[in-house]
């Protein structure tokens, strides 16, 4: 609920599934292209900020737009209000988690109704229906064939787009991942690299999401402590790597005295700030660090931070 729709959640999304591959993949499943699916789902958020309803199928007067897109954007967003009751009652929680239960209005964000004897949508929460064609579209397509494999790399150009804007108004010098070997192991680098002369951060950009049972666990669960684990994987995965660079394997970036700050980036936000959450993150790279028989003290000499893709940004 607080997290707002905002015109930088708007672009990220946009310029990340608006890439050859995965927007190939959303012509496939939505039936629309990433522009036309982002105009449209503009289009509609704006008049129902201003508007109760919606006559449907109405009308379409936006450039580049025809009623078959229309007809598709409504296909996959919107639902009969009988549906939507049907699914409430299915999915309402009878325990302490009751305020977190899913809203089915986030799954169809645009309802089928009549009004006065004519077809009409209305969007009841507009903010879902914003999330729903942005972030959410992810649910329409993550099982798709390629797509895994896409993402992520969308979303790791995404982040050297955005270093890149940055250097126009601060002297960072940048490194994008590259190949080596240890042996005859090859491996890659971070994904990114950033450097001044006060010290360099590593950048690791990860699209994994934080679960729906996690997010809502508010006495613990399987899913958090699964989900916390992965985080701890990554955050160590990034110390493996300052420790492979330290060695002189990099072949874009050679060690100095400067401190290395590791940064794990998350398109979405994992809300990572309850001091249990941290501790626990915490205790488990601590734990997978001593497995590999690395000194902790990596830990004091390079701290890490996890950020949201959001919080990178600023």
């Amino acid at each position: 609920w607080q997290n707002r729709p905002k015109s930088g959640m708007l672009v990220r999304y946009f310029k990340i599934f608006n890439r050859p591959i995965l927007d190939q993949i959303i012509r496939g499943r939505v039936g629309l292209s990433t522009r036309e699916l982002f105009t449209l789902g503009l289009s509609f958020t704006g008049h129902f900020l201003e508007r109760f309803a919606y006559q449907y199928p109405g009308g379409v007067t936006v450039p580049g737009l025809n009623q078959d897109m229309l007809i598709a954007f409504v296909k996959h967003f919107a639902a009969p209000l009988s549906t939507i009751r049907k699914l409430a009652v299915e999915t309402q929680l009878h325990n302490e988690n009751y305020a977190y239960a899913l809203n089915p209005l986030k799954m169809y964000p645009l309802v089928h109704v009549g009004i006065e004897g004519r077809h009409n949508l209305i969007a009841p929460i507009p903010t879902h229906l914003f999330h729903r064609f942005t972030s959410g579209i992810y649910y329409e397509i993550y099982d798709a064939e390629g797509f895994s494999g896409a993402f992520g790399n969308s979303f790791q150009e995404y982040i050297g787009e955005v270093l890149n804007a940055t250097v126009s108004k601060v002297p960072f010098e940048i490194f994008p991942e590259r190949q080596y070997y240890v042996g005859k192991d090859r491996k890659d680098t971070v994904d990114w690299i950033v450097s001044d002369e006060s010290g360099d951060l590593f950048v690791e950009c990860k699209t994994k999401r934080l679960r729906f049972d996690s997010k809502i666990a508010l006495t613990g669960s399987a899913a958090l402590n699964d989900d916390i684990d992965k985080m701890a994987n990554f955050v160590v995965q990034t110390y493996k790597a300052i420790i492979d660079a330290n060695a002189g394997f990099y072949p874009q970036w050679r060690p100095s005295d400067k401190r290395i700050y590791p940064v794990i980036v998350t398109l979405e936000d994992w809300y990572i700030f309850s001091p249990d959450i941290v501790s626990r993150i915490d205790k488990r790279v601590k734990e997978k660090l001593a497995s590999l028989s690395v000194n902790l003290e990596i830990l004091d000499k390079h701290p890490y931070t996890i950020a949201s893709c959001g919080d990178f940004e600023l």
